[in-house]
């Protein structure tokens, strides 16, 4: 799944009202996530729906996954892989086609999961990307760059970060310097000649989780 894609290309919007959910999340950390990326990467999952591929992260221990919207699409099963090898069938619980978000649910409980800041990191500081760009082959590749600004683009809220993401790192996760979920990979702005420029919009986690009416909830 590309990344590459204008800001309104995820303007459509389900319309549907959803339900308040909770989950039960992971702490938040405190300590740097160098050293520690192999715990990262073992949460981030590369998703199959339809004839291509992206990438999404566990955010509860009993299985519950982010993505976008334009990953999954209209399927209500997808296929997930862990870094492990392992694989298992996910299916897709909400979405919402607007902030291009979606939530899905894998049935095996234990899994290695991804703590949330929710809020906004500040401009400079450091940022990793973790998915699977470009080919399956590809999985756990992590980019490293910094907030560059926040913007607001057709109504809403973007993190934008020179954080290299190209073609199935769609719906991974971006991560602040100590190893919490900040933003999701959504958009990489293209210039008039469609070349990549190196500028790369993010969801704001917070803003995802609202979208899809969920709380996470830390012990």
């Amino acid at each position: 799944m590309t990344t590459e894609a204008t800001p309104a290309a995820s303007a459509a919007t389900l319309g549907a009202v959803l339900s308040r959910l909770v989950l039960k999340g992971a702490r938040s950390s405190a300590t740097p996530l160098a050293g520690r990326f192999p715990d990262a990467q073992a949460a981030v999952v590369t998703i199959f729906a339809g004839g291509g591929h992206g990438s999404g992260f566990v955010v509860t221990g009993d299985g519950h996954i982010l993505t976008n919207e334009h990953v999954v699409e209209e399927a209500r099963f997808v296929k997930v892989k862990f870094a492990s090898g392992r694989e298992l069938v996910g299916e897709v619980l909400r979405s919402d086609r607007r902030r291009d978000i979606a939530l899905v649910k894998i049935g095996e409980p234990g899994n290695p999961h991804l703590p949330l800041r929710l809020g906004e990191p500040p401009v400079g500081s450091e940022l990793y990307a973790v998915g699977t760009p470009t080919y399956e082959e590809l999985y756990g590749s992590v980019t490293r760059g910094i907030v560059s600004a926040y913007r607001v683009l057709d109504g809403l809220p973007f993190l934008q970060s020179d954080v290299k993401t190209i073609g199935g790192n769609s719906g991974g996760p971006v991560l602040d310097a100590n190893g919490n979920v900040v933003a999701l990979v959504v958009i990489g702005i293209l210039d008039r000649q469609g070349e990549r420029t190196g500028v790369n919009m993010f969801i704001p986690i917070a803003d995802g989780l609202k979208a899809l009416n969920i709380e996470v909830l830390a012990p």
